[in-house]
């Protein structure tokens, strides 16, 4: 059964038939979801798919200041913490096997006390770097098998 769009459409009109959605990019209808110009001035996208080479600008993360030792990835990818005492970190909601997780650490006195990093950090060399013990160190990590294998690469030591 052929869709009887609408045959004077507007900008971005949106037309729904057999629970998809369809909207007019100004030249043609195309199926919503396959096309991130569809939400152009949009706070979010809410449609889960994977998308094909798009281009994004304006992105933009939240920094996420640790007040515990969890890092949530749910809350972004940049986190700060002053160490303070001993700590163990600890990482959750990391993405599933064959996607990408990564994030950046920026540590305060990183140095100044004992810091347990999370099971399956791995670093050059096998040793996690020395940081600096009244100063900014700023580490980064990333994981592609679900959390198993994190690599931890110190990306700037004493950052003044």
């Amino acid at each position: 059964m052929p869709i009887d769009f609408p045959s004077s459409p507007t900008s971005l009109q949106e037309y729904t038939f057999a629970n998809k959605t369809w909207y007019w990019n100004g030249s043609a209808w195309q199926l919503k979801g396959t096309d991130l110009a569809a939400w152009s001035g949009s706070t979010s996208i809410t449609t889960v798919g994977t998308l094909s080479t798009p281009v994004i600008t304006g992105l933009k993360e939240t920094k996420s200041v640790l007040a515990a030792n969890n890092i949530d990835l749910t809350l972004g990818n940049y986190f700060t913490k002053t160490i303070t005492g001993a700590t163990t970190f600890t990482v959750t909601n990391t993405p599933s096997t064959g996607i990408v997780g990564s994030f950046i650490l920026d540590l305060t006195n990183g140095g100044a006390f004992s810091i347990t990093w999370w099971s399956g950090v791995k670093w050059a060399s096998g040793t996690a770097p020395t940081l600096t013990s009244s100063g900014r160190d700023c580490l980064g990590f990333f994981t592609h098998d679900g959390g198993t294998i994190w690599a931890g690469l110190l990306l700037g030591k004493d950052i003044r």
